[in-house]
C-alpha cells in the first residue's frame, strides 16, 4: 500500500506542490539532525542542497519502501561530508555529542534531533534493532556526564 509519504517522495519529481508539502513535512526534523551534525555555519548552506539531492533522487525511490530512510540516507550522506570535528568553545553536551563516534552519533541524532523510531534508524541505516539499541545506550553511556545537568 503506497502511503502519503511515499506520494510526496513520488511527486517530488515534479517538483511541484507535493515537492513543497514533502519540505513542509521534514523541514524541521532535516534541519535539526543538520545542525547537530554539521554546526550552524553549515547548516544554512546544506538544508537547501539536501532538498536538491532528495529532487534529483526521487527517481530511484521505491513506493512502499522507507520514505523517512530515503530521505535521512540523503541528509546523512551529505551531513558526513561536512562534518567537522569539535572545536573550542560551546556546550559541554554539544562538545560530547560531537566526540561521540560517527556510527553512535548518528544514531543518538536520528533518535533525539530528527526523532526517528529506532526501527527506522535500523532500516535506513541497514543494522538490526538490537545493534541500534546497543549504540543508544554507549551513547548514553558516554553522556552521562554532559546529560546531568538537564536532570530536574
Amino acid at each position: 500500500m503506497i502511503t502519503e509519504v511515499d506520494q510526496l517522495v513520488i511527486g517530488c519529481r515534479r517538483r511541484d506542490a507535493t515537492y513543497h508539502a514533502l519540505i513542509s513535512h521534514y523541514a524541521a526534523a532535516v534541519y535539526t539532525f543538520l545542525l547537530h551534525m554539521t554546526g550552524r555555519e553549515n547548516t544554512d548552506g546544506l538544508f537547501p542542497e539536501i532538498w536538491l539531492r532528495v529532487h534529483n533522487s526521487a527517481g530511484l525511490y521505491k513506493p512502499e519502501g522507507n520514505p523517512v530512510g530515503f530521505i535521512f540516507g540523503i541528509v546523512h550522506e551529505t551531513a558526513s561530508g561536512y562534518y567537522r570535528e569539535a572545536g573550542p568553545g560551546g556546550s559541554e553536551l554539544k562538545e560530547a555529542i560531537e566526540s561521540l563516534p560517527p556510527e553512535i552519533r548518528t544514531v543518538f541524532l536520528l533518535r533525539h534531533a530528527a526523532d526517528i523510531p529506532y526501527k527506522m534508524i535500523g532500516r535506513h541505516i541497514g543494522l538490526p534493532l538490537e545493534t541500534v539499541l546497543k549504540r543508544m545506550n554507549a551513547a548514553l553511556d558516554a553522556l552521562k556526564g554532559p546529560l546531568e545537568q538537564f536532570r530536574a
